[in-house]
């Protein structure tokens, strides 16, 4: 999985005028944000743009039903239940007679967590985030494409639709807000992967980091983010296989209860670019007043 560095300049460049030119909240997509201090529960949902015949309906994807409670000051639980679905019309038979829809459905893997704030200047907040996921995905013939199109649609946290398999998660996050109210995060972390007794995968270790600038209007966020992943184990022919690329961008509603926000994630890597051309987001959050 080869990354073009070549566009990695551009993709800082973009983040720093959106962090520059407007006042910024810390917004992201796949990154771990500032947590609130007050309830939050939402949805997000990703379909992927798949290359060649297959065409999935517009409601196939990955949801992602999510719940945050602050328990104390700087102290946030954190749940998610991920779901994913697809729905197309399969190539004609080899008589070349159509063949019936594919609908297929799957639950995803069960996460529990925790995000612990720490406030280290006026300006610094720094976030640790420790959780796991159940492996409440399985493997079966009914549903196995529903989970191959779900982890196309989330790659980057493919731990949410693994099936047969827990995953152990923590990361860092660092979050700087300048005078203006400019904010960038850069985030690292690891996931251990455990698959279960009978599931035929072994054991792996990734390391993660990334890279958010977020900024906002008077009514909107805007928000640029660049994500990695590497595999610290496992086999690979070369180094190049064991890494993988994202960069993602959208734009949010700020300052109301309800926020919608939409964004594209486009893959970095050569092998990844040639299945899937890229990941439309939706997310809907509503903060308790």
């Amino acid at each position: 999985m080869k990354t073009p560095l070549r566009l990695l300049p551009a993709v800082l460049a973009a983040g720093f005028v959106l962090g520059s030119a407007l006042s910024t909240s810390a917004q992201t997509f796949y990154l771990n944000p500032i947590p609130e201090t007050t309830t939050t529960f939402g949805l997000r949902f990703m379909h992927a743009h798949v290359k060649g015949s297959l065409d999935p309906s517009t409601f196939s994807g990955t949801y992602d039903f999510y719940l945050k409670v602050p328990v104390s000051e700087g102290l946030v639980f954190d749940f998610s239940l991920p779901y994913s679905s697809v729905s197309y019309f399969p190539g004609p038979d080899l008589y070349g007679m159509p063949r019936s829809k594919i609908e297929q459905r799957s639950l995803g893997n069960l996460y529990f967590g925790m995000h612990m704030t720490n406030q280290r200047s006026e300006r610094t907040k720094s976030v640790l985030s420790i959780g796991f996921h159940l492996p409440t995905s399985s493997a079966k013939i009914t549903n196995i494409e529903a989970i191959s199109y779900g982890l196309l649609a989330n790659l980057h946290q493919a731990r949410r639709a693994l099936p047969n398999t827990w995953t152990v998660y923590s990361s860092m996050a660092w979050w700087m807000e300048t005078s203006r109210g400019n904010a960038f995060g850069v985030e690292f972390g690891a996931e251990a992967w455990v698959p279960e007794d009978g599931f035929h995968i072994d054991p792996d270790l990734f390391l993660r980091s990334g890279f958010s600038a977020s900024g906002r209007s008077r009514h909107f966020s805007f928000t640029t983010e660049l994500m990695g992943l590497f595999m610290a184990t496992g086999k690979a022919d070369n180094l190049s296989d064991r890494l993988e690329s994202h960069l993602a961008f959208g734009i949010g509603l700020r300052n109301y209860n309800v926020r919608p926000s939409l964004w594209y994630q486009i893959p970095l890597d050569d092998d990844i670019s040639r299945v899937v051309d890229g990941v439309i987001g939706f997310q809907i959050e509503v903060s308790m007043p």
